[in-house]
């Protein structure tokens, strides 16, 4: 809470004066920003004549703008074979919040993760990768392992419930191609296979 002090001396009580109204603006000061998260600000205002002193309050609400997807989402990745069992980087995506750091979050998962990009563009508006985890089986990215979801729904929120959004990003997982190694000849078997 803020107190603000407004004075008006007045010369001589005596004579008779006009009434004066002063119009006084409320301002925010350079380089501060009002936060969503500790509205409302309310300040106490005392104004004097240096005989009569009165205070009263005044209540500065300050509205949560939710954050946004500024790119990559909703979003696909390429198609990943499901024979990659190492860490891959899926896609790209951008958030942005007028005045916080959004924080990002998936449904738990031991396939996949959302690591934050360190050096973003625009530092305003942070990035973040979807990513194959560096602790995933083959077993686990099965083409045809039912219970994988190839959807992820990824919340973004500042904290502030009601502004939660959600996104998804699509995992293309394909059928590795399987191999079948067929040799074909002509002659003695025998002599095809080494043996003599």
């Amino acid at each position: 809470m803020m107190r603000i002090i407004f004075t008006n001396n007045v010369c001589n009580e005596n004579e008779i004066k006009p009434l004066f109204f002063s119009a006084f603006s409320i301002r925010v000061k350079a380089g501060v920003t009002l936060a969503a998260a500790v509205s409302p600000y309310v300040m106490i205002v005392d104004c004097t004549d240096a005989v009569t002193a009165v205070s009263s309050t005044f209540t500065q609400p300050v509205l949560d703008k939710p954050p946004t997807f500024v790119s990559g989402i909703p979003g696909n990745s390429p198609d990943v074979s499901d024979d990659n069992v190492i860490a891959t980087s899926l896609g790209k995506f951008t958030t942005t919040d007028p005045d916080t750091t959004c924080s990002v979050t998936l449904p738990v998962t031991t396939v996949y993760e959302i690591r934050k990009v360190a050096s973003p563009t625009d530092p305003q508006k942070p990035e973040f990768e979807v990513w194959i985890s560096n602790a995933v089986t083959q077993a686990s990215i099965d083409f045809n392992d039912p219970p994988v979801s190839l959807t992820l729904t990824i919340k973004c929120t500042d904290r502030n419930v009601l502004n939660d959004i959600t996104g998804t990003f699509n995992v293309n997982i394909v059928d590795s191609v399987s191999c079948v190694h067929v040799i074909i000849g002509y002659g003695n078997p025998d002599e095809l296979l080494g043996k003599h």
